[in-house]
């Protein structure tokens, strides 16, 4: 009697380390993986089909929610799809959240409006006329005039307008 019932504490003692280290074994696995989630910096929309390799061996790739779920512990982790800047993190710097750059940028509405022809020809008379205007006239003194420099440095300013008009009507 007393050989069964230490027979039988040592099966109890042995199945509850067994049950122990079987846990402890469960546990480490289930904790030892990380779900991240892949997104695009842009829209926040789920990126799919991203390929996922941490220290250079090819985990997989996230799925239609932009999820994946990798093992841990690794050195670096890298992130890189077609549409997307290859993104390279280390262990450390990892989140449950990754955010990848489009290599596209988008922008927003373009408005392309033509030039109205008689602007065009009224713009070139004035200058015209500006241009062929004396700077002082023989019968009128203006003082102000010659001592202005911003009326000389707009009149420079015609006159390379003018040049610039005709090397784009030569075009």
């Amino acid at each position: 009697m007393i050989i069964f019932a230490y027979h039988t504490h040592c099966r109890m003692t042995t199945l509850r380390i067994m049950i122990i280290i079987g846990t402890c074994l469960l546990w480490q696995q289930m904790s030892a993986q990380r779900k991240i989630q892949v997104l695009d910096l842009e829209t926040h929309l789920p990126v799919i089909g991203v390929n996922v390799r941490t220290d250079s061996v090819l985990v997989g790739k996230t799925d239609a929610q932009g999820f994946v779920v990798v093992k841990e512990p690794f050195r670096e982790i890298t992130f890189s799809h077609i549409e997307y800047a290859k993104e390279k993190l280390v262990w450390t710097e990892l989140e449950d959240t990754m955010y990848l750059l489009p290599l596209r940028y988008t922008i927003g509405e373009v408005v392309v409006t033509g030039v109205d022809p008689d602007l065009k020809r009224n713009m070139k008379k004035n200058h015209e006329a500006m241009l062929n205007q004396p700077i002082v006239s023989g019968l009128s003194f203006d003082f102000g005039k010659m001592l202005d420099k911003r009326y000389r440095r707009d009149r420079k300013h015609y006159k390379k307008a003018k040049e610039l008009l005709r090397e784009w009507d030569a075009r």
